[in-house]
C-alpha cells in the first residue's frame, strides 16, 4: 500500500473534524433559560420572550399564558438556539398593566441562564 493510501483516510477524517468543530458551534441547541418574575409572579398573566441575535434583526419569540394569580415565580423553557449573544426583551402583563425590560445573555450549549425580570417597568 502507498504512503498516499494510508494518509488519505487520516486526512479526511482530520478535514471532517474540523469542518464539526466549525459548524457545532452555529447550529441550534437546547438552550436552559429560567425567566425570574419572583414576587411579581402573582400579579403576571403573560410572559412573552423575544430573542434578538446580537449584530441581527431577526428575532425568535416565545409566548406564556397562566390564569390569573398563577404564574410561577420562575418560568422555565427550552429554546433551540445557537449559542452566542443575544439581547432579550421580556414583556409581562396582567393585572398591573404591561411591563418590559431587556437583557443581554450570553447562551451556551449546557449551561443554565437565568434572566431576572422581576425589576421590569
Amino acid at each position: 500500500m502507498s504512503r498516499a493510501k494510508r494518509i488519505l483516510p487520516i486526512l479526511l477524517v482530520a478535514l471532517g473534524f474540523g469542518v464539526w468543530s466549525w459548524l457545532q458551534p452555529k447550529a441550534p441547541h437546547d438552550q436552559e433559560v429560567e425567566v425570574v418574575l419572583g414576587d411579581r409572579a402573582s400579579e403576571v398573566d403573560d410572559v412573552t420572550v423575544r430573542y434578538t441575535p446580537k449584530d441581527k434583526d431577526e428575532a425568535r419569540q416565545v409566548a406564556f399564558h397562566y390564569a390569573h394569580g398563577k404564574a410561577p415565580r420562575v418560568v422555565r423553557h427550552v429554546p433551540r438556539l445557537p449559542d452566542g449573544d443575544y439581547a432579550v426583551d421580556i414583556e409581562l402583563a396582567g393585572s398591573n398593566g404591561i411591563a418590559q425590560v431587556r437583557r443581554n445573555v450570553r447562551l451556551e450549549e449546557g449551561r443554565s441562564t437565568q434572566i431576572h425580570a422581576e425589576e421590569a417597568k
